[in-house]
């Protein structure tokens, strides 16, 4: 273990001490001054989403459109298309399901849950492979596990399109015959489409799909719910949730939030599908459904995009801190305005899922790689994933991402034991952060792993190390200000600082930073001590953080998702006292 303790030179304690201004760290004299209230804006709070690169993972050589479900046994599934027909018919096979004992480290061997088969029209003698397709997964209150997926013939006017269903009763160890649901007409243009399942507080268990054997004059489609009152023995017929004329509501996934049902849908209202969501109070379940622009109607995001910018494929997830997610594949962020080139995004909503922002994309892809047909899954109680059909290069397969929750802080005495920041989307290095304090001092304890160990020339930042980003005063500012900091460490313990002034970084001496070094296994450690006084800090701060990732091949430096390093406004909130955070070792 190395230590660098920068102490206060005689000159500047002189200055303190006669003059009584604080040349370090000088703070701000107001959060409410003309340099902050010129850039005054709204801060940046709450939940957001931070994706770990180096915890991506292919779970098949090929395959597609998977979801992924923790079980009450805290063993994990998967279902996919496992497309074994995939050299003569397409994406044509099985919908299998895999299983993982130990935390997604080894997973089994897939099991056939739907196998494709040969159907014959009796009347006509003709013959079509079906296939398996869109398969999804819930676990009931009361244990037991459905499995749902849609047949799709390989030729037409052979056997129906279908919604088909199984069921275990002991965990997944066996399966039950297989439930024909809901049959749509014996061609493509007029089919049915993607399952999902919903399980009301009452018990009752819906799947939704999106329906065109309803409209064989047309191209149109609605959405459709199949109902059981039995955990999936038997099932009603299919009622309408929603509809818009002319057009195709698709892709339903439903949640309960609150008192209502929402269903996320892609809507093509102008052309280019979009997330739209559609609701319906849990009593009325669907009694009118939901048409047009109806209020029941709503679409999904904060921003609105180029209309060449393609959306569709939603998927939502409610967070245990209430929040909801959104997923969808999609051209957006300037990627070209085709099919082979949409990537999966992810956006933040509200509590009434409603208002989504602060976009990320899962998977680091390039213009020509792709992530189709994903979906979203609670890992644990601070950890989403997202799930995805990923195209590297030619074939796609079912890939897993961790993303972390990061929420504001609340933070107690000066012991650090949880490290709830992360930074990791863009390398396999990657940063985290925990705070503490006491009535003196402020301590940030950083953690990074780093398989590639580069460490910057003195003097400089061109090197593996981390950035701390400290808005003492919670300033709501969207440039550097009095009062806000910027920290630099290399790994080997050389520190600059900077702090803000009219919207540019001024240097700092360091004088005061005490930092302590020490080697890990695979990376580095830094602890920070830090005055509180010296930097005026308050009880509610903003922290940001950053990492530099160098190699032989050149350097790599990300910041806090959603954050950043010149705005002060969107570092995290952090409150010192109170609770706990959120625990991430």
């Amino acid at each position: 273990m190395s230590m660098r303790l920068i102490r206060f030179s005689f000159p500047l304690a002189l200055c303190l001490a006669f003059f009584g201004v604080a040349l370090f760290f000088a703070p701000c004299l107001s959060v409410f001054g003309a340099n902050a209230s010129r850039n005054a804006v709204e801060p940046l709070d709450g939940v957001r989403i931070a994706w770990d690169y180096s915890s991506m993972r292919s779970l098949a050589p090929r395959g597609g459109y998977a979801r992924m479900l923790r079980l009450a046994d805290r063993s994990v599934v998967m279902v996919y298309e496992d497309w074994a027909l995939h050299d003569r018919a397409g994406t044509c096979g099985n919908t299998v399901i895999i299983r993982s004992y130990d935390e997604g480290v080894t997973w089994s061997e897939p099991e056939v849950i739907f196998p494709y088969f040969q159907a014959t029209n009796k009347e006509t003698g003709e013959t079509a492979l079906v296939g398996m397709y869109n398969p999804e997964v819930i676990q009931l209150a009361n244990g037991d596990i459905l499995v749902a997926t849609d047949y799709r013939p390989q030729k037409p006017e052979v056997t129906p399109y279908a919604i088909a269903v199984r069921k275990s009763v002991d965990n997944g160890k066996t399966w039950s015959d297989i439930k024909i649901l809901y049959e749509a007409q014996p061609r493509f243009h007029d089919g049915c489409w993607e399952p999902s399942f919903l399980q009301l507080p009452d018990g009752r268990v819906q799947v939704y799909f999106a329906n065109e054997g309803n409209f064989t004059h047309s191209g149109e489609q609605e959405i459709s719910v199949i109902t059981s009152a039995d955990n999936g023995e038997t099932w009603g017929e299919a009622r309408r949730v929603s509809f818009r004329r002319g057009h195709r509501d698709g892709m339903p996934v439903a949640r309960v939030i609150g008192d209502e049902i929402v269903v996320a849908i892609e809507d093509n209202k102008e052309g280019n599908f979009r997330p739209y969501t559609v609701r319906t109070k849990l009593e009325e379940d669907w009694a009118s459904p939901v048409l047009d622009d109806s209020p029941g109607r709503d679409y999904c995001l904060t921003d609105s995009l180029e209309d060449n910018v393609i959306m569709g494929a939603p998927y939502l997830l409610t967070l245990p801190t209430g929040e909801t997610l959104l997923s969808y594949q999609s051209t957006q962020g300037g990627r070209p305005s085709r099919v082979s080139s949409q990537a999966m995004n992810v956006v933040v909503g509200d509590k009434s899922a409603r208002r989504f922002g602060r976009v990320t994309q899962p998977f680091p892809l390039r213009d020509d790689q792709q992530s189709m047909w994903n979906s979203l899954a609670l890992w644990d109680e601070r950890t989403v994933v997202a799930v995805g059909e990923v195209r590297l290069k030619r074939t796609g397969k079912p890939t897993f991402i961790k993303g972390y929750i990061l929420n504001d802080m609340e933070v107690r005495g000066k012991r650090i034991e949880e490290y709830p920041l992360f930074v990791g989307a863009k390398t396999e290095a990657n940063l985290r952060v925990g705070l503490g304090a006491d009535r003196s001092r402020l301590y940030i304890a950083c953690k990074v792993s780093d398989p590639t160990p580069c460490a910057a020339p003195s003097g400089t930042e061109e090197g593996d190390g981390v950035f701390l980003l400290i808005n003492a005063r919670n300033v709501s500012s969207d440039t550097p200000v009095e009062g806000v900091y910027k920290l630099w460490c290399s790994s080997v313990g050389d520190v600059k600082l900077w702090e803000g002034e009219s919207g540019r970084w001024e240097p700092l001496p360091a004088d005061g930073v005490k930092v302590d070094v020490s080697a890990s296994s695979g990376g580095y450690e830094l602890r920070f001590t830090l005055p509180r006084k010296r930097m005026d800090v308050g009880e509610v701060i903003r922290i940001g953080a950053g990492i530099s990732n160098y190699t032989p091949d050149g350097g790599n430096v990300e910041f806090l998702v959603n954050g950043e390093a010149d705005a002060p406004h969107t570092w995290i909130k952090a409150t010192l006292g109170g609770k706990k955070g959120g625990r991430r070792k």
